[in-house]
């Protein structure tokens, strides 16, 4: 069972909570499970008290804690390697792009210049198609 807090005192830093209520017109997401961002105090209100976003003054007594079961657990974990990987597929395409055209540091304007030229060597397309593409590399 949930437990609905009056406190913030004895809430530790990392532990999940619901808020549930808005007494005094906080901007945090109703209903949004969020994560503490730094050991409760004695204070019935607190400032940015999540991880997730940065926010007004909320009250304790707007939220209730939530257990962290083995089932929620495994769904955190599984949220950061699938992080993970995204990043670690990104530092090797760039430690890649590095290797094949022997270049000593990263530049991303490198790797938009390359981009461009597979674009336009690219005979399928048409000249607006390559316009379009160009533009989304160049992030336009």
């Amino acid at each position: 069972m949930n437990k609905r807090l009056t406190s913030w005192k004895g809430v530790q830093k990392g532990q999940k909570f619901k808020v549930i209520g808005n007494s005094n017109s906080h901007n945090y997401p109703m209903h949004t499970i969020l994560t503490m961002a730094r050991d409760g105090s004695n204070m019935s209100s607190m400032d940015d008290v999540c991880v997730e976003m940065h926010g007004n003054n909320l009250s304790a007594k707007d939220v209730e804690l939530t257990p962290m079961c083995i089932k929620d657990l495994e769904a955190e974990r599984d949220i950061i390697l699938n992080y993970r990987k995204g990043e670690l597929l990104e530092l090797n395409t760039m430690i890649d792009f590095c290797k094949k055209y022997g270049l000593e540091k990263y530049n991303p304007k490198m790797t938009d210049a390359f981009r461009i030229v597979e674009v336009t060597k690219d005979q399928n397309m048409s000249d607006f198609d390559r316009m379009v593409a160009i533009c989304k590399i160049l992030g336009e």
